[in-house]
């Protein structure tokens, strides 16, 4: 398996050794099985397979091993291993010069995925190691990557159902901190990807990792229709991690995204979404990231629809009223600030027969207190108020009328009310308006017949007017 030629000097009182070692075409299974189990116990389970060559020089004082590589060259054919459900392969060659070791075009293999690994790593045996990368892939699909990776997540929904537990009984634990002895950057540059069941293209991501600062200097690509781009720092030396984030959505089908990362609501948002979210916060576990987590973002939605969801269809049955089951708007636009496990909301859905302005929280835990400010084109107001003795009150010169309606509950149970104080304001208002109106004409009316001009009735207008502001006031 092994030739080795080459000299040993001073061998009784300061060994030095200059030598040529030459591995043959070492098969891994079967090298493994010929030793002892207890020398490879930590392999087992994992199954290596694969063959390595290699020709490497050393030279110099044995008391100083860590020294004597010099140069080399490892040979790598289907190095395969098991782990996490999955079995990857390598093979190229890595180059030895000392404490460096560097790879071109490394083949990487996993299933029908294939990714080209060059690298180059230094002071490998001092601290921190150094390490420089860059992967690229025509095709390579993330998502049975992360599938077969992936153990249960720590404070996810157990068997029962039941949220923040993990298997086992015992309490779900932060992950972290972390210790690497590593400095590291790299590019991740992948033609077509598949992501949460999201196909995206022109995938590229730049990162570095320094002092356990990881950080996502840029990553973009094309998904659903449009672009996205984010920026992001992780510290891995923080139990639980603490992160900021930047990302940028612009363009994008809103229904493909919504499936994606909050499948129970799919079906129920579609439209050309863009969106500009800036957010930070620690923790890993549910309970974590609702109280740590705070942000800040603004959105707009064109040629959207809303269809589906619970808080449709209470509205609808709230007024009784189905054509607010499936709304239709040219432009949604909002700011939103995420805050003590609050999102606080302010809104605009322009339709061509429903408006609204929704505006107030959005709890991270599904609770909602939400002021709709919702308006109803004339036909809609008709077919709501056939005799109109209500719409009068609350409908504008345009003939659209005001629904002024309160959301409380949660997003899956939503619950509606009338906002009792803006019902009043705007029955005072019109009451006022329409007694305003009489008044004058009663007023101008008699000035008229006593031959009174406009200049001349001026005074009296504004006494009229203050005195029903004051009895209104009151």
């Amino acid at each position: 398996v092994l030739d080795l030629s080459g000299q040993v000097a001073n061998y009784s009182t300061a060994p030095t050794v200059d030598l040529v070692a030459i591995l043959n075409e070492l098969d891994l299974r079967a090298a493994l099985a010929a030793v002892p189990k207890e020398l490879v116990s930590q392999a087992e389970g994992l199954d290596p397979a694969g063959t390595v060559r290699a020709r490497i020089t050393l030279a110099g004082s044995v008391d100083k091993p860590l020294a004597l590589l010099k140069t080399g060259e490892v040979v790598l054919s289907g190095i395969q291993a098991s782990a996490g459900g999955m079995r990857p392969s390598l093979t190229g060659m890595l180059s030895l010069t000392g404490d460096q070791v560097a790879a071109d075009k490394l083949k990487l293999t996993l299933g029908d995925n294939s990714a080209d690994l060059t690298f180059k790593a230094s002071n490998l045996f001092g601290k921190p190691i150094v390490v420089s990368s860059v992967v690229t892939s025509e095709r390579f699909l993330l998502d049975p990557l992360l599938k077969g990776g992936a153990a249960p997540m720590a404070g996810g929904p157990d068997k029962s159902g039941a949220p923040g537990k993990s298997t086992g009984g015992t309490k779900a634990e932060e992950i972290g901190p972390f210790d690497l002895p590593l400095k590291a950057d790299g590019e991740v540059r992948i033609g077509q990807t598949v992501y949460q069941g999201l196909n995206i293209d022109d995938f590229l991501m730049r990162y570095r990792l320094v002092g356990n600062i990881l950080t996502v200097e840029t990553m973009t690509g094309k998904v659903a229709g449009g672009t996205f781009s984010k920026t992001a720092t992780v510290d891995l030396g923080k139990k639980g991690l603490a992160y900021n984030a930047k990302l940028n959505l612009t363009s994008v089908q809103a229904d493909p995204i919504i499936t994606a990362f909050a499948p129970k609501a799919a079906g129920t948002v579609f439209g050309g979404l863009s969106l500009d979210a800036d957010f930070n916060g620690r923790g890993t576990l549910p309970d974590a990231i609702r109280k740590s987590l705070s942000g800040k973002g603004a959105l707009v939605v064109a040629d959207g629809r809303l269809t589906g969801s619970s808080l449709m269809q209470g509205l609808a049955d709230f007024v009784r009223l189905d054509e607010l089951r499936d709304m239709h708007f040219s432009q949604a636009k909002g700011s939103y600030t995420i805050q003590n496990g609050k999102i606080q909301m302010n809104s605009d859905f322009a339709g061509k027969d429903v408006s609204m302005t929704p505006s107030g929280t959005i709890g991270l835990d599904g609770n909602i207190d939400l002021n709709l400010g919702a308006r109803l084109a004339p036909k809609l107001t008709a077919k709501l108020d056939r005799k109109g003795e209500v719409a009068q009150f609350f409908t504008d010169q345009d003939g659209w009328s005001e629904l002024p309606l309160k959301v409380s509950g949660t997003m899956s149970k939503p619950k509606f009310s009338f906002d009792s104080s803006a019902v009043k304001s705007k029955v005072k208002e019109k009451a006022q308006a329409e007694l305003q109106k009489k008044l004058k004409e009663k007023v101008f009316d008699k000035l008229g017949s006593k031959g009174g001009d406009d200049q001349a009735a001026e005074p009296a207008k504004k006494m009229l007017d203050d005195a029903i502001k004051g009895l209104f006031g009151k």
